[in-house]
């Protein structure tokens, strides 16, 4: 089945990231990285000084990624990173 071209204009215009403040949890949602970086590697695999250099200038306690539909997770400076695979697996 393909989706409706309603469907793919409403996920055309999704940003590719967003900020989402949640009581005092801030969220970053972003799909392949600000710069790109799940492009080339998944969270688990990226070298930790390009993670590093990726989210430098993003401030949130948790990172939620999609792009790579590979489950990870990992600490970058004070900010948790995941996959929404990783949520998806453990049901959250």
């Amino acid at each position: 089945k393909t989706l409706s071209a309603s469907s793919r204009d409403f996920i055309a215009a999704l940003p590719d990231q967003m900020t989402v403040q949640l009581s005092d949890v801030t969220f970053y949602l972003t799909h392949a990285g600000p710069t790109g970086l799940f492009d080339r590697f998944d969270l688990m695999t990226a070298p930790k000084d390009q993670l590093e250099a990726e989210f430098k200038d993003v401030q949130a306690d948790v990172v939620l990624i999609g792009h790579t539909h590979r489950p990870g997770m990992r600490q970058v400076g004070d900010s948790c990173l995941a996959t929404l695979q990783n949520m998806l697996e453990k049901g959250l």
